[in-house]
């Protein structure tokens, strides 16, 4: 690779000295550790941000003006502008502290300036190899502040300063990752080689190591003086001696991995090059097949594996559906601070497109809210201001795309907010993870609409791989799965990144709005139980006898709405006269459209019904798609023609279902508290009245989300 080197050093008093221009391999290497170790007596990490064959495009940034997330912004910016060209096309509980509270158990150990109250005594800490030794533990507590380490993190800098061997760490957020590999370098007085995506994660740690004094300097596309990386790096070895290569945020590295970079599939050169230096893999999100990918690609050789839990107790995950307006939907989380509308400390609302951004920021100004907005269409000197305001407490929230968060060393943030669907799972999990990495009590909450997913989906047309559009449609579908899933989220996450099911997991009040709810009504004993259980379990056998044979006798010609309308009976002009001659015509009339779709949607979600992007003339639509039973729903079918007997369909209730349910019990009640129900889906039930009725009851102040007349149910 060629890179622009402008290295910056600093040194015991935190003078930098800067060596520019016309420095050479062979400058660079006497300046920065001959020099270093005459005047400085200190070790220095390098950083670089990439390693490929492309020259860096040159830049006029010093690297003082360093744009903070450039990198990102690059890679999102394509993406942003798609989703602005298509995104017209597509179509509250009171503020509880105490919902959140959870366990001191994540404390924030990402930089050498963080303190970790959690780690434990030395003599207390049981570690599955050699133990650290009272040098070992001088050093941490010199240079780091701490008394002792993790176990993980222990076990990976013991087997990389004293097994010399290759590891891959999947670690949680806030479990302190930047330490398995900063610390050799001052324990050895030896440069480490960190590889990181984005500039502004090497300003963070070079800004973090120098307040504890620990010579740092980075490599980046802003330095002004082009030199080969292979050459650098040999003769830095030879003279000095690396004693490690750390490869930051390494799921970038995986085709499987939620922010996969070209780039950094290439860094596998490194570990051919120097096969006899340690490497390190880390990432906090990272599935078992992913990290199988990230160890291939790098070529490490019989690593060590090492994974924490990625349960993140002291967040409380929460989904809303969004009820068309934005003021509505944010006041439902917000408190009142001084008079006036507020959020309970730093908080970031996340918005799919720039455009979204725009109407967030543009409300929260008229509501007063300190805030600041972030994108890709602001200047870089824009970007900067807002993300310096916000870590440094100068504004409490932050409005931004999803190029905004990932370089953020804020321990503080309190509450993460999705103000429209997350891409897929995975990028969710890594979002989230801004949040209380203090380890205090912290909430995430998502807003959505199903309309969201259109986006999602769209971008779905450009994958050419038949194996990897599979694999990036089953992540958008395990998001929905999530949003809509009345089950533990928390379980739900664990699971996806663990590979397996999470059994016997224990579910409290502090763990999400649906264990919440689930313990409430317990509490309440508010439950038909022989309908359905506290899971929201149901037999659902009926419907989808109806469903998958409409489905069926359709031809699969057709998205969910054609055959939800000849289940209904309808006499739309869609519906032929074949179709009505259907045996499911008419069949479900009795339950409504709204009702349908959302069970359509759940069995997509199951797995049960197969969504296809049509073609046109070669080309994938934009947003036409059809549906069709799998293999998974015909294998039923089959049990049910077979059997004598009756053949169950149990599924987990979605949200919606649930919401509607939850209306329809709250209408017959004449109850004017109506549950969460989106705009246009104010309920009139048939149970109640034989026509359509408006409730008039229902004002936008005693329920935000319903303001419009009622559909009929």
């Amino acid at each position: 690779m060629k890179s622009k080197v402008n290295i910056l050093i600093t040194n015991i008093a935190h003078t930098r000295i800067s060596i520019s221009n016309n420095c050479k391999s062979n400058a660079l290497i006497r300046n920065i550790f001959l020099k270093m170790e005459d005047n400085l007596q200190k070790e220095d990490d390098i950083i670089i941000d990439e390693f490929s064959d492309n020259e860096i495009p040159p830049s006029d940034d010093e690297w003082g003006n360093t744009n903070d997330f450039d990198d990102m912004i690059k890679a999102c910016e394509e993406a942003e502008n798609s989703f602005n060209s298509i995104e017209d096309a597509s179509d509250p509980p009171p503020e509880n502290e105490n919902q959140s509270l959870g366990s001191d158990d994540e404390k924030n150990d990402s930089t050498a300036s963080n303190e970790d109250s959690m780690l434990l005594p030395s003599n207390k800490q049981d570690f599955d190899c050699d133990p650290p030794g009272d040098e070992h533990f001088r050093i941490l507590k010199q240079y780091f502040g701490h008394g002792s380490f993790r176990p993980m993190q222990w076990k990976i800098i013991h087997s990389v300063l004293v097994e010399q061997k290759d590891v891959s760490a999947v670690m949680a957020t806030g479990y302190g990752k930047s330490l398995c590999y900063q610390y050799p370098a001052v324990f050895q007085n030896k440069p480490v080689i960190v590889i990181s995506p984005l500039i502004s994660l090497m300003e963070d740690q070079v800004m973090a190591l120098s307040v504890a004094n620990i010579g740092a300097c980075f490599l980046g596309s802003t330095q002004t003086q082009m030199e080969s990386a292979e050459p650098l790096l040999k003769n830095l070895d030879s003279k000095v001696g690396i004693v490690l290569f750390a490869i930051d945020e390494a799921h970038c590295v995986s085709h499987w991995g939620h922010d996969f970079r070209a780039s950094y599939r290439k860094l596998g050169k490194l570990r051919s090059t120097f096969s006899h230096v340690p490497f390190i893999a880390v990432t906090a999100t990272a599935t078992p097949t992913v990290l199988n990918d990230i160890c291939s690609s790098l070529k490490l050789k019989n690593p060590v594996k090492v994974c924490s839990s990625f349960d993140r107790p002291n967040l409380f995950l929460e989904v809303c559906m969004k009820s068309g307006s934005v003021e509505n939907d944010l006041l439902r989380v917000m408190i009142k601070k001084n008079g006036k509308p507020g959020f309970s400390g730093s908080t970031i609302i996340y918005c799919p497109t720039r455009n979204s951004t725009e109407d967030v920021y543009k409300k929260l100004l008229d509501m007063k809210v300190s805030c600041q907005i972030y994108h890709a269409g602001m200047t870089p000197e824009q970007r900067k201001k807002s993300h310096r305001e916000f870590v440094h407490d100068k504004v409490e929230v932050v409005v931004a795309t999803v190029a905004f968060g990932m370089g953020i060393d804020k321990p503080d943030v309190r509450r993460v907010i999705h103000y429209g669907a997350p891409k897929d799972i995975e990028s969710y999990y890594q979002e989230i993870g801004r949040a209380g990495r203090d380890g205090s009590p912290s909430i995430c909450q998502v807003f959505y609409s199903n309309a969201d997913f259109v986006t999602s989906k769209f971008f779905l047309k450009d994958i050419k791989s038949e194996k990897f559009l599979a694999h990036r449609a089953d992540m958008i579908s395990k998001m929905q799965q999530y949003l809509n899933s009345t089950r533990c989220r928390r379980q739900m996450l664990l699971s996806h990144f663990q590979g397996e099911e999470v059994k016997n997991f224990k579910q409290s009040e502090k763990c999400c709005d649906n264990c919440k709810k689930k313990l409430k009504r317990s509490q309440m004993n508010n439950n038909d139980s022989s309908k359905q259980n506290l899971d929201g379990k149901k037999d659902f056998a009926e419907e989808a006898k109806l469903l998958f044979g409409a489905i069926e006798s359709t031809g699969g010609a057709f998205g969910l709405s054609v055959p939800i309308l000849v289940v209904r009976g309808s006499s739309n002009q869609r519906i032929t006269d074949p179709m009505k001659k259907c045996p499911q015509y008419g069949k479900g009339k009795h339950i409504s459209e709204i009702w349908w779709k959302a069970f359509g949607r759940l069995l997509m979600c199951e797995k049960y019904l197969q969504e296809t992007r049509m073609k046109s003339f070669g080309k994938q639509n934009m947003f036409g798609s059809t549906v069709n039973i799998t293999s998974k729903a015909k294998l039923w079918l089959e049990k049910v023609k077979r059997s004598s007997e009756n053949i169950p369909f149990i599924l987990e209730m979605s949200t919606e279902m649930v919401n509607l349910e939850e209306a329809k019990t709250a209408l017959a009640e004449k109850k004017v508290a109506v549950p969460s129900i989106p705009v246009k889906r104010i309920l009139s039930l048939p149970a109640i009245n034989s026509k359509p009725t408006i409730i008039k009851e229902v004002s936008e102040e005693n329920s935000p989300t319903l303001n419009t007349e009622l559909e009929d149910f």
